[in-house]
């Protein structure tokens, strides 16, 4: 692991493998380890996203947030740049994955937003659930727009 590289956003522990410094700003590669009950909330960005499933029990959104659908260990998932698109880990075990953008614009983002980890001891425990309610989130949303980051608020429409 290269010092600097790491980052809990989200309540995930990312750990970059090859960043735009190291691609000529083509791409970033990073390893995503999601606890249970962990992801983003609906979202688009710019970049394109591949997402390899390495370990756990992915349901991923793409287009359409009403129609969820499962990714297994092995599988391979490309989210079109600018797409509305979320993840959540619904298995009862940390998840984990290999993310690949391009061109990477989004490590600014998670750079900006994400905890620096710079011992073992700042990883959270990814067997619990996020504590949602309770992270401190408002960095995430103010800086998002800056970085063409886009989050997705359903709309429900409740009759009286």
């Amino acid at each position: 692991m290269k010092p600097g590289n790491q980052f809990v956003v989200f309540g995930h522990f990312f750990n970059f493998l090859a960043t735009g410094a190291d691609s000529n700003g083509r791409y970033l590669i990073y390893e995503d380890l999601v606890p249970p009950g962990g992801g983003p909330p609906p979202h688009t960005h710019p970049d394109e996203e591949l997402f390899y499933i390495i370990e756990g029990e992915f349901e991923f959104i793409l287009h359409d947030l009403d129609k969820p659908f499962r990714v297994a260990p092995g599988q391979l998932i490309r989210i079109p740049g600018s797409a509305v698109h979320t993840f959540k880990n619904v298995g009862t075990t940390a998840g984990r994955t290999i993310t690949m953008l391009l061109p990477g614009e989004l490590e600014k983002y998670y750079r900006a937003v994400g905890i620096p980890v710079t011992d073992p001891s700042e990883v959270p425990d990814l067997s619990l659930p996020p504590d949602y309610p309770n992270m401190d989130l408002r960095k995430a949303f103010e800086l998002a727009a800056p970085h063409q980051v886009h989050f997705v608020v359903p709309t429900t429409v409740q009759s009286s």
